[in-house]
């Protein structure tokens, strides 16, 4: 008895068969993408990683098809007195509390509805710290998902929010361009 094609996985079968025989291109659909970009605050000069969380999340700003909001946490709860922030921008939000500030963030992710979220090194960091630190302070991270899951794969070193894919723009340009870099800081 001889098996054609049983080295395939069936979902290798499926692409073959479905675009061979496919009759009409499929629409182009617009994608969905969110860039965001995250800022920590410590009073020390050591800034904590993205596991141990230590440090507050001061600012979370990103940008959703021609959106751009800053949520900022109040300088006051930080103990700086002397800034002084404009309030009459709309795209600054201000708040009391950091844990308003990620329920604001993760509410927006759910009713904008990104197909994908991007940033640089926002896979190893920013996301990552947005997820732990979230548990870590009580803030219920799943209802940025429109399926209710959401976390940190750490043996995959990504974020795993279902319904979202996440782009690391560091980890593409490490891809795709040539030789490696001293550095991959932005302001390097």
């Amino acid at each position: 008895k001889i098996t054609y094609e049983g080295d395939l996985k069936i979902t290798t079968k499926h692409a073959i068969d479905y675009y061979l025989q496919k009759k009409v291109e499929e629409p182009i659909l617009p994608m969905n993408v969110m860039f965001l970009d995250i800022e920590t605050y410590t009073k020390t000069r050591t800034h904590s990683n993205a596991q141990d969380v230590n440090d507050i999340i001061a600012i979370i700003r990103y940008s959703f098809n021609g959106i751009k909001k800053s949520l900022v946490l109040d300088p006051k709860i930080l103990g700086i007195q002397n800034q002084i922030i404009d309030t009459s921008n709309k795209e600054i939000v201000i708040f009391n509390s950091e844990s308003k500030l990620i329920t604001t963030f993760c509410d927006d992710v759910r009713n904008l509805e990104p197909d994908i979220i991007s940033g640089w090194f926002s896979n190893d960091f920013d996301m990552q710290y947005i997820i732990n630190r979230s548990k870590k302070i009580g803030v219920d991270i799943r209802k940025m998902s429109k399926f209710g899951e959401a976390d940190y794969n750490k043996f995959q070193f990504y974020p795993d929010v279902v319904g979202i894919v996440f782009l690391d723009m560091m980890e593409l340009y490490k891809t795709f361009s040539q030789g490696g870099r001293e550095s991959y800081s932005l302001d390097f």
